[in-house]
């Protein structure tokens, strides 16, 4: 197992080897029942659950040459945790898994001798959920590649590639959650009113706009951040307005997700791609 912590300017990592050596890492989250009671009610009804903040703690062992190294090593340890600054931690295992986390306090240094000492890291994770590392991407709209080797050229030419005819593709979501999603839409013409539809539930992300050739339309379902972007020479631009009235950002659901994809006009200029992190409930 190996801990990463990482806030955009550096890296430290906490493996079991020196100059971090990892003792401990335990996490944990609350559950938060709601209940409610009825008169003469015997027991309660339960309405719901939701997950509280997860709880990070980590104990290390520093190992320095010289006690000019151990103060360094301490040092660097310090900066990372500036609790001004975003801060992820990356768990690596059986599979590679990350999460936001926000330091509770500064390490807590405990020498041990005058070149090795004990810390103690503790956090908290306002969203419990961890994530992949990997953003994944999924191509719904695509060219298939109809070139390999050995080939022959004949007089009246050949296919490199075609559009693929599908405009159904089922993302599987393995995870313990719903994931909120990215869509990304490109026009290689004139494409009138793109739509995302969820064939499962209904649900449509619709826009009334003509989207030109070259623009590229962002929409992201992320509960707290929906926004939908339009990029065209290299300039982005908030389209909001442009969502039709039946729009609902609809996240990737636990299992099956038929996606389909369509326009009023000249659907097979647009590119649909779209980009996920599953969530997770613990990592192994």
């Amino acid at each position: 197992m190996e801990l990463i912590l990482s806030n955009n300017h550096q890296q430290l990592h906490i493996t079991n080897t020196i100059p971090y050596v990892l003792q401990s890492f335990d996490t944990s989250v609350d559950i938060e029942h709601y209940e409610s009671k009825g008169i003469s009610q015997d027991g309660v009804s339960v309405e719901g659950n939701t997950l509280s903040s997860r709880s990070i703690t980590i104990e290390c062992t520093l190992c320095a040459s010289s006690e000019k190294e151990l103060s360094l090593l301490r040092r660097r340890l310090i900066t990372l945790m500036n609790p001004k600054l975003r801060l992820e931690l990356i768990y690596k295992g059986f599979d590679n898994k990350k999460i936001e986390v926000a330091p509770v306090k500064l390490p807590y240094f405990s020498p041990i001798g005058c070149l090795v000492c004990k810390c103690l890291l503790s956090f908290i994770c306002f969203n419990p959920y961890w994530r992949d590392a990997k953003l994944i991407a999924i191509d719904i709209a695509k060219w298939i590649n109809g070139f390999s080797f050995p080939c022959e050229f004949p007089n009246e030419g050949i296919e490199l590639g075609y559009r693929s005819p599908e405009k159904i593709v089922n993302i599987v979501n393995e995870g313990d959650s719903n994931c909120d999603l990215v869509i990304r839409l490109r026009a290689r013409g004139n494409v009138v009113n793109p739509n995302i539809m969820n064939i499962n539930t209904n649900e449509i992300i619709a826009l009334n706009t003509t989207m030109r050739s070259g623009e590229v339309i962002e929409i992201c379902t992320e509960y707290g951040n929906k926004y939908i972007s339009s990029t065209k020479d290299g300039i982005t631009t908030s389209i909001w307005a442009v969502k039709d009235h039946r729009s609902v950002f609809f996240p990737l659901y636990c299992g099956d997700n038929p996606i389909r994809y369509d326009a009023d006009e000249n659907v097979n200029s647009l590119d649909v791609s779209i980009y996920f992190r599953q969530k997770y409930l613990e990592v192994y």
